[in-house]
């Protein structure tokens, strides 16, 4: 197939002037702007954060895998956190797949400019993946859980004509549930808490009473070779008493009189 003629429509009939006139200049504008629409587009995809798409990225996964919230596969039903913030799956999913376009145009870009950005972009991208799996998991097994008919599952029952068996713990009347096992000891009775540590149990005092001093005289310190003798002490002066006598009073006997005054 060739190109279709300037001069005609798309059914074939024929243009007038002034219309392929008009045409010939919208084609030159195109080629003349497509170079500048190409460093837009590139501006655009450089102003968007990567790391910010799988924020986004994973605010919609919450919405979309939440168990508490009932979804309808089929696009009717609405989730959300709240009244303000509920989407429908199908917006959910749309606005899901134009993000992760943005995020791939983006890895595009970036490893034509530096491949060592676009390493950490992959990762990044799978570490998301890998959240986003753990997510779906549990709200596939959280849904499971309530689709189970509890009332469907077999509960063990004693044999006929046996109250107890033995080892185990004593069935309590009226469809009381018994304690754990772990709380009777073999013989049926209770177990200490272990929560609070129980009293010491009180010390007998002994019978016998204390042991008496040794048998035997007591021993002579003056025998004991590492005491050193002992010194007297000298014998105390008596001591002398002093006297006031006037100037015109004799000396008693064996003192000199003092000199007069000048």
């Amino acid at each position: 197939m060739g190109r279709r003629a300037v001069g005609t429509t798309k059914t074939g009939r024929f243009m007038n002037p002034t219309d392929q006139a008009r045409k010939e200049a919208r084609k030159r504008e195109l080629k003349k702007n497509k170079k500048q629409r190409m460093q837009v587009r590139t501006s655009v995809l450089k102003a968007r954060q990567p790391d910010q798409i799988l924020i986004e990225l994973e605010e919609y996964d919450k919405m979309e895998l939440d168990p508490s919230a009932e979804a309808d596969i089929g696009g009717g039903s609405a989730v959300g956190f709240s009244d303000g913030e509920r989407l429908a799956l199908r917006v959910i999913q749309e606005k899901r797949r134009k993000l992760l376009e943005t995020y791939d145009r983006i890895l595009s870009m970036v490893q034509r400019e530096s491949p060592d950005e676009a390493g950490k972009l992959v990762a990044a991208r799978q570490e998301y993946e890998q959240r986003r799996q753990q997510r779906a998991l549990f709200y596939e097994q959280v849904r499971a859980a309530e689709n189970v008919d509890t009332s469907s599952i077999p509960l063990p029952s004693l044999p006929p004509g046996a109250t107890q068996a033995p080892g185990f713990p004593p069935v309590f009347p009226g469809g009381a549930i018994p304690p754990p096992s772990s709380v009777f000891s073999a013989d049926g009775g209770l177990l200490p808490g272990i929560l609070k540590a129980s009293a010491p149990p009180p010390r007998k005092k002994p019978d016998r009473k204390p042991a008496g001093p040794p048998p035997g005289p007591p021993p002579d310190l003056s025998d004991c070779e590492d005491e050193p003798p002992s010194a007297k002490p000298p014998p105390a002066q008596p001591l002398q008493q002093k006297s006031i006598r006037f100037s015109d009073e004799p000396a008693p006997p064996g003192e000199k009189a003092p000199a007069p005054a000048p």
